[in-house]
């Protein structure tokens, strides 16, 4: 009951003060709003190849690479490396071998010809370490046959329009004919690798596998699935000493040193900037500067509705005179002004939503993504909501409230305010810092994006 008196208070004093409330409401709401479209962003960059079932156990491998005095660092490896660590360490229950075929290939179907990319061959193996949804045929020894390739969803539309494409057979030059095992949905937007067809690493001819099986032959990524219960450091450990085995003397022969290492797969994107990346990654620094300027705008709309509260602190001390007069407790002001405070929170709130819906089209362009409205209800943005709520409120609302709440009542009705000189002081150390961190919030990001 003495919450709803609170509210009820609170919503009669903002409805009292309709331009002090559109003041705050809109600095808040507009604050809340960048935080939100920020918030997306971090969320989006962290969610990076999340999406499979076995993410946490999934490790790429990599080389660093020296021939003739010269280090290379890349996200390529040999294709006779992944058969012999599945082989010797018993942590590695499968892997997966990829070799992309260029850009622009040429995909024919009876009488049409289409110029293709994001065409990969892979092992049979990879819908055991990778999760993607079938729409058509079923995982189990789809890659196996040669000649298999699994199509994703807008591929296969755009090759068959509305007809079955599960059986229709392709003609690609380098590997002869294709036929369609398989429809996936589109690769995820949060992947670091996406393809178009995935073709069966057994339709290549063993002259041509053989070929590319060579420890010193730099051919295409691959991948190992850990066991649950794996040491990731205990494998790391076993590496060098399987490649020494393997290729040690060879590589001294002619003056290659290559060290291996593996990377998981969840911190390729942000973590991983090395050469023959797949494709371009994002990279932990931004989301760094991103979390910081959203910081940054909360603080100044929190200090902004602070300011505002203390500053009209004259016209509620007679309030708080008189609720003191007749009994209330210290307590009791505190509780009424910070409910006040998560009110005008929450309705900023609601009005930030419709803003970030508004701008999300807007920062989509600005940040490369392809966000839609629907990410805003995400369980994780939704707990970010509450939060935001919850900082704001008894950010910007706690301060005024201990302060208001320390009128004393014969100071109030003397006309004496005896902490007002303080108050003064306050405002004039917030409005210092709010300046200055809008100054740090324009030079900053720029002057570390250009370090970058």
């Amino acid at each position: 009951m003495m919450f709803l008196n609170y509210l009820k208070t609170a919503w009669r004093n903002i409805r009292k003060q309709k331009g002090y409330s559109v003041i705050n409401l809109s600095g808040l709401a507009i604050g809340m709003a960048c935080c939100l479209l920020i918030l997306l962003f971090v969320q989006d960059e962290l969610s990076y190849d999340r999406y499979h079932e076995n993410a946490d156990r999934i490790y790429r491998v990599v080389i660093d690479a020296e021939i003739g005095g010269s280090l290379s660092q890349l996200a390529l490896c040999p294709f006779a490396a992944p058969p012999a660590f599945a082989e010797e360490i018993p942590e590695v229950e499968a892997y997966i071998r990829l070799v992309g075929i260029g850009r622009r290939q040429i995909i024919e179907y009876q009488e049409q010809s289409f110029e293709e990319e994001g065409i990969f061959l892979a092992d049979e193996t990879f819908f055991d370490i990778f999760t993607h949804k079938f729409l058509d045929g079923h995982q189990d020894n789809i890659l196996d046959e040669p000649g298999s390739v699994v199509l994703t969803q807008d591929t296969a539309q755009r090759l068959f329009g509305d007809e079955d494409a599960l059986g229709k057979t392709l003609t690609f030059a380098p590997v002869g004919e294709l036929h369609v095992t398989g429809v996936i949905q589109n690769v995820p937007r949060n992947s670091h690798f996406h393809f178009n067809y995935l073709i069966s690493f057994n339709s290549l001819s063993e002259q041509q596998r053989t070929g590319l099986e060579q420890w010193l032959s730099v051919q295409g990524y691959a991948y190992l699935l850990l066991d649950k219960q794996a040491d990731v450091q205990a494998v790391r450990d076993k590496i060098p000493e399987i490649v020494e085995n393997h290729t040690g003397q060879q590589a001294r022969k002619f003056g290659i040193s290559m060290q291996f290492r593996i990377q998981k797969m969840t911190d390729i994107h942000l973590h991983s900037n090395i050469q023959g990346e797949v494709e371009p990654n994002g990279d932990i620094i931004y989301v760094y500067v991103f979390s910081a300027i959203a910081l940054f705008i909360l603080l100044i709309a929190c200090i902004n509705f602070m300011n505002l509260s203390t500053a009209r602190s004259s016209n509620r001390a007679r309030e708080v005179g008189l609720r003191k007069v007749f009994g209330a407790f210290r307590k009791n002001l505190v509780g009424q002004f910070l409910s006040e405070s998560m009110l005008i929170s929450l309705a900023s709130m609601i009005l930030a939503l419709g803003l970030a819906s508004l701008a999300l089209p807007l920062f989509n362009t600005f940040s490369g993504k392809e966000m839609t409205t629907g990410v805003l209800f995400q369980p994780i943005i939704v707990a970010g909501m509450l939060f935001l709520i919850l900082f704001s409120g008894l950010m910007a609302g706690s301060y005024p409230a201990f302060f208001l709440s320390g009128f004393q009542p014969i100071a109030v009705f003397r006309g004496v305010l005896s902490k007002g000189a303080k108050s003064s002081v306050l405002r004039r150390v917030l409005v210092v810092f709010q300046f200055s961190l809008s100054v740090a919030l324009i030079i900053g990001p720029g002057i570390v994006l250009r370090l970058i």
